[in-house]
């Protein structure tokens, strides 16, 4: 059986399909809202939450490109977890790219980005665009 998640507001007043998971690297760890991007190959999260998790960021991290900018960014992995049909789901070694510049753009301050890689391998996911929901079920 699937488990939904009804899209939330964005501080735009947009509705899109966040996901609340919990994001772990070593021994921190943070519950956070990801925006669900089937476009985006791997995770996405803001250099102030990689500096929370413990992340060497004084490192020279390499360009990623988005749809209309580039920034460097530091190539990792973390560990996710979700909640399922009541129960929790542990996905480790999850490619994420921690920004590493100063954040002057208000969306690399706060934006964290659930990516494919790894999670569409465990789990199916539909988007009902019409009903604002997605739902995610463990793949067999």
């Amino acid at each position: 059986m699937a488990t939904s998640f009804k899209y939330r507001a964005d501080d735009k007043g947009v509705y899109r399909p966040y996901i609340p998971i919990r994001l772990t690297h070593k021994d921190k760890h943070i519950d956070v809202l990801a925006l669900l991007d089937s476009g985006a190959d791997a995770c996405f999260i803001p250099r102030g939450l990689g500096e929370y998790l413990g992340y060497d960021l004084n490192q020279e991290g390499e360009y990623s490109y988005g749809v209309n900018s580039k920034f460097k960014v530091l190539r990792s992995t973390i560990t996710i977890t979700i909640k399922i049909d009541h129960r929790d789901y542990t996905i480790p070694a999850v490619p994420v790219n921690i920004c590493l510049e100063d954040e002057k753009d208000k969306d690399l301050k706060t934006f964290i980005l659930l990516g494919r890689r790894k999670f569409f391998d465990e789990f199916e996911v539909r988007i009902r665009e019409k009903d604002k929901k997605v739902y995610i079920k463990k793949t067999d």
